[in-house]
């Protein structure tokens, strides 16, 4: 920190920055926090630099203090790849089946040029059915901010007069 004010302020300084984006944005749903890559790249990459900069100079224990931060770096970066590659891949998976299964199910249920409501637009557009524009996104969260009032969702569900509802949430 007294060597180097400036760096440490820069990267406290974002990491704050970082920490209230997150802190005003939730709640934090898995895809939310695609938006926060850019600055905690940033970010990382500072520390990174930083902590390698501490294995080549210094004493034993700066050496061995960046050593560990390092390490503890690449064995969150192993569960991270893990988790990404395994087992949202597998939940993605069994989630895909099922909502073929639905699609083909709305196919075999209503007629092509039928509106369907529903919250997961992909599986009527899948089965060939039309979804009211103003209802393209039902989910959770837009229904929580009022971004889309309960009175919205029935006037657009009375003005189409869907064929189907089909609420995958």
């Amino acid at each position: 920190w007294r060597a180097r004010r400036q760096e440490a302020s820069l990267l406290g300084g974002w990491l704050l920055l970082t920490l209230l984006a997150l802190l005003t944005h939730t709640p934090l749903y898995r895809h939310h926090p695609v938006a926060l890559l850019p600055p905690l790249a940033a970010l990382a990459g500072g520390g990174l630099a930083v902590a390698w900069r501490g294995l080549q100079q210094g004493g034993r224990w700066r050496q061995l203090a960046a050593g560990l931060l390092l390490a503890l770096l690449l064995f969150e970066l192993r569960g991270n790849a893990w988790a990404a590659l395994a087992t949202i891949q597998q939940a993605e998976a069994d989630e895909l089946e099922l909502s073929q299964q639905a699609a083909a199910y709305l196919a075999a249920h209503t007629d092509p040029q039928d509106t369907v409501l529903t919250d997961a637009p992909i599986i009527a557009i899948q089965a060939g059915r039309r979804v009211p524009v103003e209802t393209i996104n039902t989910s959770r969260m837009r229904l929580y901010t009022n971004e889309l009032t309960d009175q919205q969702l029935i006037d657009a569900a009375r003005s189409n007069q869907p064929a189907a509802i089909v609420f995958w949430e």
